[in-house]
Formats: structure tokens, C-alpha cells, sequence
């Protein structure tokens, strides 16, 4: 706990900035983050992610030959974070093993879940909609449509009719 330090951040506050080396990583308590590559009106985003999770920029693992910092995370809500240096996380994962297994579980995890969201557009848009909602365990009207039109490869039309038209399990009425 001393080497970490509780933060507020407004929401579209920048947390990180594209082609700036990132110092610290957070761990979300409240709020939604975004990160995207390059340009933020028309670059790729990544990921979204809200309480109880992790946020970082790739930058963070320090492979050898990197490229400078292309990502850029984005307070998309007003946040409380745990904020912690990549140096005293790197300490971390180094001095108490379960540290180091926690964070290579985390990355093979978001690993396999950006080649599912990036490798597979045949599945049918309500399909993608209801996996998505699953896997994020925070309601997906929480990011704005436009950011989650370009994120879930859906159309603007298509979205609106998912978040207006929901299935309806008749069991779970009884």
C-alpha cells in the first residue's frame, strides 16, 4: 500500500497520452476506462473496462525492440483508481510469485479475448451483443455509441435495434 496511491479522474479526462511512455498502471474501484490506438476519432479501440478490473498500456511489458507508446486511455466516466508505478509493479510480480501468476492469467485471459473480438465478425449481431454484455459484467450503455459501434464492429442501426429490441427468456418469467 505505500507505493500505490488513490486518484480521481474526470470523466474524458486523459490518463495516458499516445506516444508518451506511460509510468503507472491502475486498478479500476469506480468508472470506465477506454483505451484506443492512434487517432481517437478514428483509431482502434482496444478495450473497455470499468470496476474491479485492471487497466494498463502495452508499453507496460517493456518488450525488447518496442515501439513508443501508441495507446491512449481515456476516463470515459468519472473514476477513483489504484494507481501503481510500472517500476513498484514490476517489483511486485519479481518479489511474490502469486503477483507475477496473477498477471500473466490476466494477460492470456485478454489475450484470447481480443483474438475472439478482433478474428470473429461472422457471429450474428445479437450473439455478439448478448457474448460481449457477458464478458464485460457492466451494462454496455454505459460507452457511448460511437466508441462501441467502432469496438464491437456492429452498425449504428444494428445497435439501436439490440439495445431496443431485447430477447426475452419466457422461463425465467416464472
Amino acid at each position: 500500500m505505500k507505493v500505490t496511491e488513490v486518484i480521481h479522474l474526470k470523466a474524458n479526462e486523459r490518463i495516458t497520452e499516445t506516444g508518451t511512455p506511460s509510468t503507472h498502471s491502475y486498478f479500476i474501484i469506480s468508472g470506465l476506462v477506454m483505451c484506443y490506438e492512434g487517432d481517437e476519432s478514428k483509431g482502434d479501440i482496444k478495450w473497455f473496462r470499468a470496476e474491479n478490473d485492471y487497466a494498463f498500456t502495452i508499453d507496460m511489458l517493456n518488450v525488447p525492440g518496442k515501439r513508443p507508446n501508441n495507446q491512449c486511455l481515456v476516463a470515459l466516466e468519472d473514476m477513483v483508481v489504484v494507481r501503481l508505478s510500472h517500476k513498484d509493479f514490476k517489483w511486485l510480480c519479481d518479489k511474490y510469485i502469486h503477483m507475477h501468476a496473477l498477471f500473466a492469467g490476466y494477460l492470456h485471459k485478454y489475450g484470447k479475448i481480443m483474438e475472439y473480438m478482433f478474428g470473429d465478425f461472422t457471429t450474428e449481431p445479437r450473439e455478439r451483443y448478448e457474448w460481449i454484455q457477458k464478458l464485460f459484467g457492466f451494462k454496455l450503455s454505459r460507452i457511448p455509441e460511437d466508441y462501441l459501434v467502432r469496438y464491437t464492429g456492429l452498425t449504428v442501426k444494428q445497435l439501436k435495434v439490440l439495445r431496443k429490441d431485447r430477447k426475452v427468456d419466457f422461463l425465467s418469467r416464472y
